[in-house]
């Protein structure tokens, strides 16, 4: 794997995270999303580096739907990244702590599935009763897909050579000593649970089918299924 190549895929991914201009922030996820697909590099691959620095990344128009905010809890855990879950008055947002090029990964792979459950909802029923019962079920098939991935991370398989378990809790430890630094002790949330019914276990069985290793191939979040 070409270092150099993921070093500036993985620049232009914090970049794109950190600026304040729009223009820039898609431009820098148009051109490292090109280099993705140009290397036959994926997403996840981008995250597995241990890095001093720390950033807080804010959504900026809060995430009313409580499966949405599971989804983009679990992806951060898995990709390094601690997440915290604010009410601000009536908005409610997830902010993401940790490395610069990881919270770039968590967003972008947060937006795709998130646009990528969204459509499979549409695609499942036009009822928005249904398809919101449906993204409730993806959500819950993708938080344990997810911490299955976070699980492995921790505990790779026995005689596998290497150091993401070390790079993991040393990420955990900076993150949470940033949230320490930043805010001090926090208050834990409710746990979200969802109401089982057809629709849920539509969403659920629909998203074991969703590609959590593949090239994003648009920073929109392009629909892909393994």
């Amino acid at each position: 794997m070409n270092q150099s190549i993921i070093k500036r895929i993985r620049a232009l991914l914090a970049k794109a995270s950190s600026t304040s201009s729009i223009h820039e922030a898609e431009a820098c996820s148009a051109k490292a999303h090109e280099l993705l697909a140009k290397h036959n590099l994926a997403l996840a691959d981008m995250a597995e580096e241990e890095a001093p620095d720390r950033m807080v990344w804010e959504t900026p128009t809060g995430m009313p739907d409580a499966w949405v905010r599971s989804v983009w809890s679990a992806v951060a855990v898995a990709y390094f990244c601690k997440p915290l879950q604010r009410t601000v008055g009536s908005k409610k947002t997830i902010e993401l702590v940790g490395a610069p090029h990881n919270v770039a990964v968590s967003i972008e792979m947060s937006k795709y599935l998130v646009t990528t459950v969204r459509k499979l909802a549409r695609n499942f029923s036009s009822n928005s009763r249904r398809q919101r019962q449906f993204c409730n079920g993806a959500a819950a098939k993708l938080s344990v897909r997810l911490h299955d991935i976070a699980q492995a991370k921790r505990a790779p398989a026995d005689g596998a050579r290497t150091t993401l378990p070390a790079v993991y809790d040393t990420e955990k430890r900076l993150n949470e000593e940033h949230v320490a630094r930043l805010y001090g002790e926090l208050t834990s949330s409710r746990a979200w649970i969802p109401r089982t019914t057809y629709a849920f276990t539509a969403g659920a069985i629909a998203a074991g089918e969703i590609g959590l290793n593949e090239q994003v191939s648009k920073p929109e979040a392009a629909l892909q299924l393994t």
